[in-house]
């Protein structure tokens, strides 16, 4: 890896997100105060989860493409990548206006415009891919990221492949990782597992031979470029269902309807589907200048597909180089990183995400009477009963809530019927409510952390009272209680197609 550079050549000023094996932090670089994304990962964590051969293919191919390509607008370019004794770090450019999934989430859907415009950047680096026989293999909403200047770029190269470098990525893996023999034997196992793999992607963009018999290739990726394009004017992805058995079950089907929607669209068969070529020469496609599209403003206003505002210069004098002092993001508005916020990183590297197992406490049975006097003390008490519909408060508290870069502080309150409803304490109005569904799960990550599963969305809550085990504990026994009323509100809400309705946002408000 590169020796040029270390953790010193940085300040690692805000931490813009997390993923299942690694830390991305905005940082400056001392000297020329170029601003990057830098992705962190630990090694002690790849190798135990057998990931190493991931990281040392996608570190080859983003070189490849950065170096030996010279780039593609479009496309996640590397600058620079370096290691030290515990982790790897990837110094890649960076794109501060948010992931085309937050803005799903916003927007619900765009127009006709926002969907050519988004879909012909999206193509035109997945042409770019293709020519150079990379497949990406992860297509999604949250890999397209979004820049302040509009343009698009297609990130997370974590399950791309390519044929070009398996005996480099070999040899590579046997330097990063130690001479200890269980280490050795984990490579072994992980290249076996990588061969015996027939599920790469995501159950809700994933194509049909990749279910069928694993075969990856170039059509997979544009199977998961027209589920995107479906969900751009649908507002929902075209194959969904409340766990991925029921998703992959309608992807085999393929069964879905929408108006205007092509048959030829919808072709199954990889052999017979349309190539990156065959789509850019698309009707749709008529007035998009394939030759400029890389160099020509956007077409778009970029407050029609992001929430991203310019933000007024983060001060960051009082930043230290290094990556040794660098700890969780200030919950503001992109503060520099303060020691009073540590969170000891470690932790947020701890072992992948393990859904809690929470078994069903021990409950006093609460009488009616007993549950009238408690709503009594409430409605005298509790500022937020007003907000509650007369349900009674189980547990209550302050909450950050991370959403895109920065997390807002808001007062959680968890009731019976059941609701978990986020209120912003400035001026107690309610932001909006965490869905129940039948297939909801509750991830413990630290004392300060945990995050709330849901279809189509991660809540991820930081907690510094450090009691993020007892509300997970809190919600799962809310959960399993409520099991079969929340199981008939998501089938109902689902069958009528309202349960967004039912559930999300009170009000539209991009700071929720």
């Amino acid at each position: 890896m590169d020796t040029q550079k270390t953790p010193m050549d940085f300040k690692f000023i805000a931490r813009l997100g997390e993923g299942a094996y690694s830390q991305v932090f905005r940082c400056r670089e001392v000297g020329t105060n170029a601003t990057f994304a830098i992705k962190v990962l630990e090694k002690e964590h790849l190798m135990k989860h057998q990931k190493m051969g991931a990281i040392i293919r996608e570190k080859k191919i983003l070189e490849f493409m950065t170096k030996d390509l010279n780039g593609h607008p479009f496309i996640s370019s590397l600058y620079s990548n370096f290691e030290d004794k515990d982790r790897i770090y990837f110094v890649l450019n960076i794109a501060e206006a948010g992931d085309l999934k937050e803005s799903l989430h916003h927007f619900h859907r765009f127009d006709l415009a926002t969907v050519k415009f988004l879909s012909s950047e999206i193509l035109s680096g997945l042409s770019f891919l293709h020519t150079h026989q990379i497949v990406h293999r992860d297509m999604k909403p949250e890999n397209v990221l979004i820049k302040k200047d509009g343009h698009i770029v297609i990130a997370d190269f974590g399950s791309a492949k390519t044929t070009k470098f398996e005996e480099e990525e070999e040899e590579e893996i046997q330097k990063t990782s130690s001479e200890d023999s269980d280490e050795k034997e984990d490579v072994e196992q992980e290249k076996e597992q990588e061969r015996r793999t027939t599920f790469v992607g995501t159950a809700l963009y994933i194509s049909p031979e990749m279910l069928n018999d694993g075969a990856v290739g170039a059509k997979s990726d544009i199977w998961a470029l027209g589920c995107m394009i479906y969900e751009f004017l649908a507002g929902k992805p075209p194959f969904t269902g409340i766990n991925q058995y029921q998703q992959t079950r309608k992807v085999h089907e393929n069964n879905i309807t929408f108006d205007d929607f092509p048959e030829s669209a919808k072709i199954s068969d990889p052999k017979l589907r349309i190539t990156t070529d065959q789509l850019m020469a698309h009707q749709f496609y008529k007035d998009i200048n394939w030759k400029t599209i890389t160099t020509t403003k956007p077409t778009v206003p970029l407050e029609k597909y992001s929430l991203y505002k310019e933000r007024e210069e983060v001060l960051d004098e009082d930043v230290l180089p290094g990556f040794d002092l660098a700890r969780l993001i200030k919950l503001s508005d992109g503060l520099p990183m303060s020691p009073s916020m540590e969170l000891d990183l470690k932790d947020l590297f701890a072992a992948a995400a393990v859904p809690v197992v929470v078994p069903q406490p021990k409950l006093n049975a609460r009488e009616k009477a007993e549950r009238e006097a408690a709503l009594d003390v409430q409605r005298r008490d509790n500022d937020y009963h007003q907000l509650l519909d007369g349900y009674l408060v189980l547990k209550q508290g302050i909450l950050h809530k991370k959403r895109g870069f920065f997390a807002r502080k808001r007062m959680f309150l968890l009731t019976d019927g059941p609701q978990l409803v986020y209120v912003d304490p400035s001026n107690k109005k309610a932001r909006g409510k965490v869905p129940w569904t039948p297939c909801m799960t509750i991830e413990y990550v630290n004392p300060k952390l945990f995050n709330i599963h849901t279809p189509g969305r991660t809540y991820i809550l930081y907690d510094y009272n450090k009691t993020a085990e007892e509300w997970c504990r809190a919600i799962e026994d809310v959960r399993v209680k409520y099991a079969a009323q929340i199981k008939k509100i998501y089938d109902k809400g689902m069958e009528e197609g309202n349960f967004h309705e039912i559930y999300g946002k009170i009000r539209p408000n991009r700071n929720r």
